[in-house]
């Protein structure tokens, strides 16, 4: 499906993956980076909710948006290839590293850009690779992240409790400086400056799974090859699905197991990511069906405005700086909020796109990669 040269399918799948990113960021926003992970639960139907969260979007949405990355990243590539495609690369990942630092300092410490943009020089190197070693590559990657959690090393809770309170107090705080600081000095684990960034550098390459699927996609033209409607695929989405769920739930069928949670956390979240593409793209590519998602393709066409956009929203909602709601107003009220904000951002986006041709922060980035000023605003028809 094409429209505008631009694979609208992209556009959705990246729309429900800033759904699901901030039905879990916005917890965090509520809770602290490390205090979502110890919730004082006011109700059993906020512990409940907060499992669902778990099983069905942590950890999997945020796959969906790496797969993406890296699937633009090669398409992008292709693109410039008569370019000067070492500049216009150098430049794409400053935007984001530049983009995501000062999301994380002044904003939110919660922050994927700075990653992105990481990880993209991390990339290079794969995506030479045909498609049958990124296979082999990928299939030792999730091993490895597998073993890394496993087995789980023991957490100092009352260091870990100390900095939860501390954060608490913090982000209650009405002086946005505090917080601003807070991010800028405090580190959850205790690590030195050193540690934190070699940490950093191997849980990225730990990472690099969901990205090497989106090049092995980009290589294979998967979404242009494919039969959506064919009724095998059908039934791989819906066990892939499956297996994504069983393994997510394990962990709270067997708390003891340690294998259970090192799978959970080390490919649980990627199956399942990759079953909700199949699924969207499958939806997508049903006539009867496709109109129910198509609105989504307008926050994805925009999803870098959207996101910063959700952390202003968050931040100034929970954060002492502006309603002060942190901690406060539950796990379930808090999703209920997110899909509220989330549809207003589908009619924001949409009535955007009626007057431009990208989102704001999506025509910076342009402006900075090809170095060039072109209206954004759309031309009016004759």
């Amino acid at each position: 499906m094409k429209k505008d040269s631009r694979i609208i399918e992209i556009d959705i799948i990246r729309g429900v993956s800033i759904l699901g990113i901030f039905i879990v960021n916005i917890l965090i926003f509520q809770y602290g980076l490390i205090g979502y992970e110890y919730i004082d639960f006011k109700s059993e139907l906020d512990k409940c909710t907060r499992i669902l969260v778990d099983i069905l979007a942590e950890n999997s949405f945020l796959p969906i948006f790496s797969f993406l990355f890296a699937y633009n990243l090669i398409l992008f590539i292709n693109k410039n290839k008569d370019r000067s495609l070492k500049w216009l690369l150098t430049r794409r990942f400053i935007f984001l590293v530049s983009l995501g630092f000062i999301h994380h300092m002044l904003l939110w410490e919660g922050d994927i850009l700075l990653t992105y943009g990481l990880t993209g020089i991390v990339l290079l190197p794969f995506i030479r690779l045909t498609p049958k070693k990124l296979l082999y590559t990928i299939s030792i990657i999730s091993l490895l992240s597998i073993i890394k959690f496993y087995p789980i090393d023991n957490v100092n809770l009352k260091f870990i409790s100390s900095f939860i309170e501390k954060a608490n107090h913090i982000y209650q705080s009405k002086n946005y400086l505090n917080t601003v600081s807070f991010r800028f000095n405090e580190h959850p684990y205790n690590m030195s400056a050193s540690l934190f960034l070699l940490a950093h550098f191997f849980t990225i390459v730990l990472s690099l799974v969901p990205y090497l699927l989106g090049i092995y996609a980009a290589k294979t033209k998967f979404f242009r090859k494919t039969n959506f409607k064919n009724k095998k695929l059908y039934v791989f989405s819906f066990l892939l699905f499956t297996l994504g769920i069983i393994i997510k739930v394990l962990p709270y069928l067997y708390p003891q197991v340690q294998l259970f949670r090192a799978l959970k956390l080390g490919i649980g979240g990627v199956i399942l990511g990759v079953s909700y593409i199949l699924i969207t793209s499958i939806i997508v590519n049903h006539s009867k069906m496709s109109n129910i998602l198509f609105p989504l393709s307008y926050v994805g066409k925009t999803s870098f405005s959207n996101y910063i956009l959700q952390s202003l929203f968050g931040t100034f909602l929970f954060y002492g700086y502006g309603f002060n709601q942190f901690s406060k107003l539950g796990v379930l009220n808090s999703i209920i909020i997110a899909f509220v904000f989330y549809i207003f951002q589908v009619w924001l986006s949409y009535t955007w796109l009626k007057h431009f041709k990208f989102g704001p922060l999506e025509h910076l980035w342009r402006i900075f990669i090809y170095q060039g000023k072109k209206s954004i605003k759309k031309e009016k028809a004759a």
